[in-house]
């Protein structure tokens, strides 16, 4: 469950690609285009890389899987960006944290120099998420049949937090508003892209129910795109043209991301909680010294979640917390600067990371807040499921 215990290892680069809502560009395209830009971002070249890593899972594939199109592998890269490497992987249902910590193991193991890690995120035509299966095995044989996976999974976890603590669905619209606003000034953002109108109050309450308490606006829009990122040594990091944002530590959860275990609210707390305290003492910080938060927000009631059990604030108090002089861009603890999955678009926590890599940078732009020098990401799921690293200017 642990990671590196000192910074060995930095972010140097980053790329994103072009996004859309379907699949009317391949994967492939994106992805390299990705791939091209983090390596120029880095000052580096295609022959400097040395190691590949992708998650080449997909939610839903559409129709069958093929290798650049609707998924895309390390040997894809490898081979159409002409790639002479010594290490690649593909660690499946890793989100994009955990391809960047495999990529950062490598080079902390001195087998590679300079490692790619990617994300991409496929989304064919169609409707989302339709498919047809003759039968459930194991554990899904007690949840599919019943139409109990996301977001319904995560609707009974906010059911039952509402009866614990009493909270309302008033109370998350806070963050849905700066999510969105924040998102409109995430350049790779699909709203930023193609749609780029703010959210009021009444438009979150006033939202198409999906899986009650969780409304169409509590649920990440899937997209199509890539995300990619450059890691190399702590000590050749400062070499290159931009203030390297350096892998303090991580963690990895207990359960893999992938189980269909339907959690309780005290098992998602048991689990984030041992989660924590490994991320918190592998990173040799605590959440006082946390500047910015990007935290994974595939349906919005992670987000308090992750609030409370990262110990930004006690049990029962998350939603309280969703207020702009808190959570806001110039907040005592700004909250997914980039607008996360619900302001970006479903990208399987490349806008947590990426803007979490450009502000520890300097580069954020018009979402730089100021003094961020450490910076907590998760990416990949809910508390207790998802991978956590910290990032800071220092190694």
């Amino acid at each position: 469950m642990s990671g590196a215990n000192t910074a060995r290892t930095a972010i140097v680069g980053v790329g994103h690609s072009a996004v859309h809502r379907r699949d009317e560009v391949s994967l492939g395209r994106l992805t390299l285009d990705a791939a091209r830009a983090a390596v120029a971002d880095a000052g580096l070249r295609l022959a400097d890389i040395e190691g590949v890593v992708i998650d080449p899972v997909q939610p839903f594939d559409g129709a069958g899987r093929v290798d650049g199109r609707s998924f895309v592998s390390p040997q894809y890269i490898i081979t159409n960006l002409g790639l002479d490497v010594t290490w690649h992987a593909e660690p499946e249902w890793s989100s994009t944290l955990g391809a960047v910590i495999e990529g950062a193991n490598a080079v902390a193991s001195g087998n590679c120099r300079a490692v790619l890690a990617v994300r991409a995120m496929h989304n064919p035509s169609g409707r989302y998420g339709h498919f047809e299966l003759s039968e459930a095995t194991e554990g899904f044989q007690y949840t599919l049949p019943y139409g109990v996976d996301a977001p319904a999974r995560f609707a009974q976890l906010w059911t039952r937090y509402m009866h614990e603590y009493g909270t309302t669905r008033e109370q998350m619209a806070p963050y849905i508003i700066q999510a969105r606003n924040n998102g409109l000034l995430w350049e790779h953002g699909y709203w930023t892209q193609h749609q780029p109108t703010p959210l009021t109050e009444n438009d979150y309450l006033s939202s198409r129910m999906i899986s009650d308490p969780i409304s169409v606006l509590d649920c990440d829009i899937p997209i199509q795109g890539c995300g990619a990122f450059v890691i190399t040594s702590a000590e050749r990091a400062p070499d290159l043209p931009h203030r390297p944002a350096y892998l303090r530590g991580w963690a990895v959860p207990r359960r893999a991301a992938g189980s269909p275990q339907i959690m309780t609210l005290d098992e998602v707390r048991e689990a984030a909680t041992l989660f924590a305290k490994h991320l918190y003492r592998n990173a040799r910080v605590g959440p006082d010294d946390i500047d910015v938060a990007n935290l994974y927000d595939g349906f919005s009631i992670f987000v308090p979640l992750w609030l409370e059990m990262m110990g930004f604030c006690c049990a029962g108090e998350g939603f309280d917390f969703l207020t702009p002089d808190r959570i806001g861009l110039d907040g005592t603890l700004p909250v997914n600067t980039s607008g996360g999955n619900l302001g970006a678009g479903r990208m399987h926590g490349v806008p947590q990371v990426m803007d979490g890599v450009l502000q520890v940078m300097g580069r954020s732009g018009a979402r730089q807040v100021s003094g961020a020098e450490v910076v907590l990401v998760t990416a990949g799921g809910f508390p207790g499921s998802a991978r956590g690293v910290v990032l800071t200017t220092s190694p």
